[in-house]
């Protein structure tokens, strides 16, 4: 609670903030924050497309190439992301009260999660030298996917 001249405030005092606070949770997100969120949406769901049409251009950039199964992969990557972009974007056009405000804190939270999961699961991979063989310092363009290097084990 907040005090003011070492006194609490005055039971008129806090209703004016709870009111204040309760405002700002029913008024719609500012611009800026539609346009960051907007943004990030069609960068997921452009990626995930790309990723899902293309997966061994895709790969090709970061240095992997891609069998048959590797391409299955990807498109599933591609195909999730694809399905987060498109959330996030019709996320904050429900009429809720609060103007979608907690879908789309759902749909970050959703995509922030399957992003660290990727990064947990990738160095899992990276420790247990799945991805870089038996080179401690291996670059990017030298990882090795078990069911992407075309080779069989």
């Amino acid at each position: 609670m907040l005090i003011h001249d070492g006194k609490p405030p005055s039971a008129s005092e806090t209703r004016t903030i709870t009111a204040s606070m309760s405002l700002c949770r029913h008024q719609p997100p500012p611009a800026i924050a539609r346009t960051a969120v907007t943004a990030l949406g069609m960068a997921r769901a452009g990626l995930g497309a790309v990723v899902t049409l293309f997966p061994g251009w895709t790969a090709g950039l970061i240095g992997i190439s891609l069998d048959p199964a590797g391409a299955v992969f990807a498109r599933a990557f591609g195909v999730r992301d694809l399905i987060l972009g498109e959330l996030l974007l019709t996320a904050g056009g429900n009429h809720a009260p609060d103007g979608g405000r907690r879908e789309v804190r759902r749909m970050l939270w959703a995509g922030l999660a399957a992003d660290a999961a990727d990064l947990v699961i990738v160095s899992f991979a990276w420790g247990l030298e799945t991805l870089a063989g038996s080179r401690p310092g291996a670059s990017p363009g030298s990882l090795r996917f078990p069911c992407c290097s075309g080779r069989k084990d």
